[in-house]
């Protein structure tokens, strides 16, 4: 999972295309887990997340959207279990949607002896909500969660996203973290509905200019992190 220490919510595709996206995001210790193993029945697909058991004859049949998406883009056809376990609750703010696709599809394409660079494998993540959900997000949460560490991203115009690892001293890292606290509030967040609200105000006239102004602003604090 993920933390944003700058820009988070340039990466979003209606601001990139317009300005370019940049920021900042750093690995955590909290994970998504995903085992793979070979089903008992070949036609059938069994999906145990920590709230639900989802048993389906095909890939059609797979309920959750997410897991469904990540089999079709794996091209997975044949019956496996899949046992999904989190360290934090959904909707908790620290992108374990993009994480648990970046952990499914890894070990689906390894499955099926496909596997991607880590880059690649960013990118078919967020391909996920993306181009296949049509969900208003960006990919800074699948990016990195598959390439880890810290990273400075930026996204042009046309969507290329390069990232840089950015070379911090150990003890800079280890202040970093003796200042931040986390705490479990039991508050969820639902991402895809934020930014969609925000997506909606971009598309008025009335408020898209201070929408942009306000994600310039983001944009520049994440340059500035870089530069510190």
């Amino acid at each position: 999972m993920r933390v944003t220490l700058g820009g988070g919510g340039t990466d979003v595709l209606w601001y990139s295309r317009l300005k370019g996206g940049a920021w900042i995001s750093a690995a955590i210790d909290k994970y998504v887990y995903v085992t793979l193993s070979h089903s008992e029945n070949p036609e059938e697909f069994r999906i145990v997340l920590p709230d639900e058991i989802i048993t389906a004859n095909s890939i059609d049949d797979i309920e959750n959207p997410v897991v469904r998406t990540c089999f079709e883009v794996s091209g997975i056809t044949r019956g496996v279990e899949v046992y999904i376990k989190s360290d934090a609750t959904g909707r908790s703010g620290l992108g374990g949607s993009g994480a648990l696709e970046v952990a499914l599809l890894n070990a689906l394409l390894t499955l099926g002896i496909r596997p991607v660079s880590k880059f690649r494998l960013g990118q078919l993540a967020a391909s996920v909500e993306i181009e296949k959900l049509r969900i208003p997000v960006g990919p800074q949460d699948q990016m990195i969660s598959a390439l880890g560490g810290i990273q400075y991203f930026e996204m042009d115009k046309n969507g290329k996203i390069t990232a840089t690892p950015l070379k911090i001293h150990e003890e800079t890292v280890a202040g970093l973290e003796e200042n931040l606290l986390y705490f479990r509030t039991g508050i969820q967040r639902d991402t895809a509905a934020v930014l969609g609200d925000q997506k909606q105000k971009s598309d008025n006239e009335e408020s898209k200019a201070e929408m942009i102004s306000a994600l310039d602003d983001i944009k520049e604090l994440g340059q500035m992190t870089k530069g510190f």
